[in-house]
């Protein structure tokens, strides 16, 4: 019995370059009716008519826009972009950065086969949010979440439509929003300009946006000149409506120079076929497709999961105040009030944290300890989630009323952490003038529930943190570990 390996990278490459190359001509003749005609005349009365049914009534009053007449665009534009950036991750196995993701509807995400092969490296496999750059080049909180296999998941092999989706779990999954899939066709025609979000060889997520345009549709793909490297694999192809509609699988470079660059050609699987395959249970190649692909497509094609077909937000943090300073007439101490995004993703206290079967979980309390627990403002529980740590309050006495620390010595960093390495976002960044000596209350609780310096500061009582600071000082990373000393103060 002969045994079918699985595609290799060159292989793949070789299959894109053959059928790239076989196209050439459709494709030349294609683009000059584009270049002569316009998008909507070059692609057919019936094609056109799809086309600009998936505008809204402000977009359609710019037809022009996708005829390529203009290149103007709503602001609205950047506002959808944002939202359709926090959608898209960095996938790691193992600990090594090895494409991109997104997520398609409410706890589900999509990337390539080639990327997660199969469920065991699923069991391996974190997916990373927010690892970008922000405003003045601050990088803001990073998300991890892990891959939950007792759900429902659905995987197409590298050398056919070359996806893999699977359930996420986590805390703060209602946060992440999503980027549906929908699975009309013609959203984008030849001559049109594509965008994707993505990390590049693993970089912090970037997007490209300019001297991009869709060359064919063939097939199962799309073919467009759009910036990639590896690590982009996985990445949601967009239109310039912000709909997915690929996912980026492979590149080539051609041996054809445009302003003395080699030009790239990219392609992405179409967002339709893979719809198709999931509610089928198999590809048009007749391969199936492992796992339970139409309890997905049922997820995915949900009407309150597509909406109007754009991206949508996720749950936003409730912020009660933003950064501020707090003083008295006799302070001596700085103490800051934070937003709550700013303390988002923190893991806390484990119950598992110790491993081999052992449970730790949080002290069972009398119900006159239970009545003195201060609430958090969000109606979420009394729990107070740091890096590495665990604090309840007590109302009454303004003071933790337990805390509970999780110690990994083999995690401590090499670096030397004191006290005023604090920049968890900016590690290389000068620290602020007695970065020590800045505190910080909790939004997530009343500040009416903490001691502030009206008491420090006018008796013999002094600040101490509410574990021992080196105690939650590590962590995968040197980010974390600075984080869980600032998270003390």
């Amino acid at each position: 019995m002969e045994i079918e390996l699985p595609e290799t990278a060159e292989a793949r490459v070789k299959r894109f370059k053959d059928l790239y190359e076989s196209q050439t001509e459709v494709r030349e003749e294609r683009l000059a009716e584009v270049e002569t005609l316009g998008v909507l005349n070059a692609a057919g009365l019936r094609t056109a008519v799809n086309r600009v049914a998936h505008l809204t009534v402000a977009e359609g009053r710019r037809v022009e826009a996708i005829s390529g007449g203009t290149d103007l665009a709503g602001v609205n534009f950047l506002d959808y972009g944002r939202v359709a950036a926090d959608c898209v991750c960095r996938i790691l196995v193992d600990g090594a950065a090895m494409g991109s993701g997104f997520m398609i509807a409410p706890g589900v995400v999509i990337t390539n086969q080639h990327v997660i092969h199969d469920t065991e490296e699923a069991k391996e496999a974190r997916l990373e949010f927010g690892f970008e750059f922000g405003l003045d080049d601050i990088k803001p909180a990073r998300r991890k979440f892990e891959i939950d296999l007792s759900k429902p998941f659905a995987i197409s092999h590298e050398d056919d439509l070359d996806f893999a989706v699977f359930a996420v779990k986590g805390d703060g999954l209602d946060t992440l929003g999503w980027l549906p899939l929908e699975p009309r066709t013609d959203k984008i025609l030849e001559g049109e300009p594509v965008v994707i979000v993505q990390h590049p060889n693993g970089r912090e997520k970037e997007l490209c946006l300019f001297n991009s345009e869709l060359v064919q549709r063939v097939q199962a793909f799309l073919h467009y000149t759009t910036d990639t490297e590896p690590g982009s694999s996985g990445s949601p192809v967009f239109n310039r409506q912000w709909q997915v509609v690929a996912l980026h699988h492979a590149s080539l470079t051609l041996p054809v120079q445009h302003r003395g660059t080699a030009v790239v050609a990219n392609e992405g699987i179409r967002i339709s076929k893979i719809i198709e395959a999931l509610k089928t249970g198999k590809t048009e190649k007749g391969n199936i497709v492992d796992g339970d692909g139409p309890a997905l497509h049922r997820l995915i094609t949900d009407p309150d999961v597509i909406k109007n077909g754009r991206p949508v937000r996720g749950k936003q943090a409730i912020v009660v105040e933003s950064v501020r300073e707090i003083s008295t007439e006799a302070s001596k101490t700085r103490i800051r009030v934070r937003p709550i995004a700013d303390l988002e993703e923190r893991d806390g206290h484990r119950v598992d944290f110790l491993g081999n079967g052992i449970s730790v979980p949080h002290p069972e309390l009398p119900e006159w300890i239970q009545a003195d627990l201060t609430p958090r403002v969000d109606g979420q529980g009394f729990e107070l989630k740091y890096r590495n740590y665990s604090v309840v309050m007590s109302k009454s006495r303004k003071l933790a009323r337990y805390t509970i620390v999780d110690i990994d010595g083999g995690k401590q960093r090499q670096i030397q952490i004191d006290r005023k390495l604090r920049n968890w976002r900016d590690l290389a960044a000068d620290q602020l003038e007695a970065a020590a000596d800045v505190w910080w209350y909790d939004p997530r609780i009343e500040t009416q529930y903490q001691l502030g310096p009206e008491v420090y500061d006018a008796t013999k009582f002094a600040f101490g943190h509410l574990v021992r600071r080196e105690d939650p000082v590590w962590g995968d990373s040197d980010w974390e570990a600075v984080q869980g000393n600032d998270d003390s103060f």
